[in-house]
């Protein structure tokens, strides 16, 4: 199970935002071809800080980074059609 919130401020061509995130983690072992075990799950917390820059109505880039039980940073380019 995975969610996540988050605000964010729309300042011309540069769109903050802030949020927290959760998520489960389940770790899985096969006894025989159709039998599993769960063995374990792990609860995941996290803090989001990201940014969306806004090249033009439809093209933004997105830079993301996610922190406290993971470090993740994430860059991306996106268009609408």
């Amino acid at each position: 199970m995975e969610g996540s919130i988050a605000i964010s401020k729309d300042m011309g061509k540069f769109v903050p935002y802030l949020g927290a995130r959760y998520g489960t983690l389940d770790y899985i072992k096969w006894e025989n071809e159709h039998d599993r075990k769960r063995i374990k799950s792990e609860e995941n917390y996290g803090l989001i800080i990201g940014l969306d820059y806004h090249l033009d109505d439809r093209t933004k880039i997105n830079l993301e980074g996610a922190f406290i039980d993971s470090e993740e940073f994430a860059i991306g380019v996106s268009r609408e059609f």
